[in-house]
């Protein structure tokens, strides 16, 4: 998804490649400022027909366990199972469909899925032979 090989270069595909992201990244969030409510957009609504790239899906799962983005896995399972991303804060609500999708890589066993994201993703297992390797 970067680059100059990149498979969706110039392809009319919205695209990003994200490292990490906390909850309020992805879903967004609102605040007051002046006294005045502010939205501040998040990845999936910014974006909302976009393919989201993270390079390492560990550096995501990683960030669930993070105090300040706890949600990010209860966003995420909404997201891409729905399409809903619901919010309710002290400063008021959030809500907005989108069409997110999401591609990653991984090393398996790094992550724990037990919160039911896994259903939610199709696994392309590639295990290189001796061959691979002497020609990659």
């Amino acid at each position: 998804m970067r680059g100059d090989q990149a498979i969706l270069l110039n392809s009319g595909i919205d695209n990003t490649m994200e490292n990490m992201m906390t909850g309020a990244g992805f879903v967004g969030t609102t605040k007051f400022k002046d006294g005045e409510k502010v939205k501040e957009l998040g990845l999936a609504e910014e974006r909302p027909a976009a393919i989201i790239g993270i390079e390492e899906f560990s550096a995501v799962t990683n960030m669930f366990k993070a105090t300040h983005s706890g949600e990010l896995d209860t966003a995420l399972l909404g997201a891409l199972d729905s399409g809903y991303c619901y919010k309710r804060l002290a400063s008021g609500p959030i809500k907005y469909q989108t069409f997110v999708t999401l591609q990653t890589g991984v090393q398996p066993a790094r992550f724990n899925l037990s919160s039911g994201l896994g259903r939610r993703l199709l696994f392309i297992e590639f295990i290189p032979t001796r061959k691979d390797w002497n020609t990659l």
